[in-house]
């Protein structure tokens, strides 16, 4: 995977959990998931997989109802 490739990876994943965080989006926040479990997003640097994967649980807590707008 190209360095282009990686960065829009990581660029798609996080635009797609910060409107599932901000609009409470469950679809959003499922399309994020599918895109973290793929095979690209694994082989990711960790660093960057570890950033998306603090991205989705601020998102996941958003959509579950936990947060107060």
């Amino acid at each position: 995977m190209t360095l282009e490739a990686q960065a829009c990876l990581i660029t798609d994943v996080q635009a797609i959990l910060r409107q599932a965080r901000d609009e409470r989006d469950t679809d959003k926040l499922r399309k994020g998931n599918e895109l973290m479990l793929s095979a690209a997003f694994m082989r990711l640097p960790l660093d960057a997989q570890t950033d998306c994967r603090a991205l989705y649980r601020d998102a996941f807590v958003a959509c579950s109802g936990a947060l107060v707008p």
